[in-house]
């Protein structure tokens, strides 16, 4: 078996975990990997965020190194 190595950088899901916290404590309900369909082809939003159940924003979460 291989090694594991320890991530210094949070990954995509650990960052939009923190995204939503921080959404659900300002009164906002997001909601993850939220399925749409687009001319027949389906795509997964990172995160959409709605107020009274109404998608006001989306978020899309990239990984980046530096």
């Amino acid at each position: 078996m291989g090694e594991i190595e320890f991530s210094q950088r949070p990954s995509e899901a650990e960052i939009e975990r923190l995204l939503c916290n921080a959404l659900e404590k300002k009164g906002f309900t997001p909601r993850q990997q939220v399925k749409i369909r687009v001319n027949g082809r389906l795509f997964k939003l990172d995160i959409v965020v709605f107020i009274e159940q109404i998608p006001v924003c989306i978020i899309e979460c990239k990984a980046w190194t530096r």
